[in-house]
């Protein structure tokens, strides 16, 4: 491969690892206390800013290596490839944040019965995250279909509370938080899928 293209791989490599963090990060939430909140407002600000700075700087930087060098065959495959990566790590942050702003403007995450349906959530979204990552990084088809069965747990939970939520003519604060973040993390995991499935040559 090509030693500058290998470089900017590598960069993408620590950006989604970075991103990975960010929505581990939110875990915190779901536990109660405003000190951990307080810590985590300038945490996650400054994390998403650093990240999305990042990822348009390695957008440009790969464009540049495109118009420089104009691969062909695996190396035009690989930097197609981290286009699109760019654009997933960039929306993990933002859903990150959304998730984020749901806790400190909505309903904390932590309150009693909206935290039993978050959990398991975030849970998944991490973990479709991470399988994502060894798929295309580390070559895991293995991972492939474990996204696939993550991605139908994660769309099984946004549609029961999307009926839930139907269902009621006055909703709850709890359930119309619940139904924001479930849909934030339904995107977190597709983006993982598309990951997933992208083409190696």
């Amino acid at each position: 491969m090509n030693p500058e293209l290998a470089r900017l791989r590598s960069q993408a490599s620590r950006l989604y690892l970075e991103a990975v963090g960010l929505v581990r990060d939110l875990s915190r939430l779901l536990e109660p206390g405003d000190s951990v909140r307080g810590m985590m407002d300038e945490e996650i600000h400054e994390k998403t800013e650093i990240l999305f700075i990042s990822c348009n700087e390695l957008f440009n930087s790969v464009l540049v290596f495109i118009a420089r060098n104009q691969p062909l065959g695996p190396e035009l495959v690989e930097a197609s490839n981290l286009l699109y990566l760019v654009y997933d790590i960039y929306r993990y942050a933002r859903y990150a944040r959304e998730i984020f702003l749901a806790d400190k403007k909505g309903v904390r995450l932590s309150t009693p019965g909206l935290r039993e349906i978050v959990a398991p959530a975030l849970g998944i979204a991490v973990e479709a995250m991470e399988k994502a990552y060894k798929a295309y990084f580390e070559d895991c088809t293995e991972c492939v279909e474990e996204l696939k069965r993550l991605g139908e747990e994660s769309d099984r939970l946004y549609m029961a509370q999307l009926e839930k939520t139907s269902a009621n003519t006055m909703l709850r604060n709890t359930d119309a938080i619940a139904l924001l973040v479930l849909r934030h993390i339904e995107r977190i995991v597709d983006h993982a899928e598309r990951i997933s499935t992208l083409p190696k040559k």
